[in-house]
């Protein structure tokens, strides 16, 4: 008799753990429907103060970098990088890539600003800012992750920081590649060289 209702027990149990697995996903499904969707178009000013959307490149391939002009080593580092693969692609494969460059810190890097800094890399990279709102937008809808940080002013009274503010800010360093209809294709991790990143865009674009 125990040994019955044990068995019946554990068919109970079964039954509802089956019928758990298979219940109707609709919350779950309702959850994914409503996130935003990656990416999207842009509506910025150029760093030669005139207009840019991402289907005034349409065509091309983008590779995207978030950053500002006072970042004192990652976003030299990371327009280094990008000026090294734009030297290094072929130029049919360079033709057909558009590099572009978005503050930050829209406060600061105003278009003359972008200009100024762009002066030291490659020529094709296009330097983009906005109103606060606007690189808020743009910075949410491309997952980027970036955080103003106070300074301590007396710990920062050296010539690397005069004029800089009282702030910087951290913020995501890979590079966006997005396809020639303006959709995700992958990140590059900043750990990757100009070399290795060149290499799988070849890949990528293929030739032509």
């Amino acid at each position: 008799m125990a040994q019955r209702v044990r068995l019946t027990v554990m068919c109970l149990a079964l039954v509802l753990v089956v019928g758990f697995l298979f219940l109707p996903s609709d919350e779950t499904d309702k959850k994914v429907s409503t996130l935003p969707p990656f990416g999207g178009e842009l509506s910025l000013k150029s760093h030669a103060g005139t207009p840019f959307s991402l289907s005034s490149v349409r065509g091309s391939f983008v590779l995207m970098f978030f950053g500002f002009t006072h970042c004192p080593e990652v976003c030299p580092l990371g327009l280094k990088k990008m000026s090294d693969v734009l030297d290094l692609l072929p130029k049919s494969s360079a033709d057909r890539l558009a590099p572009i460059f978005i503050t930050v810190d829209p406060l600061r890097d105003t278009s003359s600003v972008l200009a100024s800094y762009l002066s030291s890399f490659s020529p094709k990279i296009v330097g983009l800012t906005g109103t606060e709102l606007e690189i808020a937008d743009v910075v949410k809808r491309y997952a980027i992750y970036s955080e103003k940080v106070p300074l301590n002013t007396e710990a920062h009274t050296d010539a690397s920081h005069a004029g800089h503010g009282d702030y910087t800010v951290n913020h995501t360093t890979h590079f966006i590649l997005l396809d020639p209809q303006g959709n995700f294709v992958k990140l590059y991790a900043d750990d990757l060289t100009a070399q290795d990143i060149t290499r799988d865009l070849a890949l990528v674009m293929g030739g032509g």
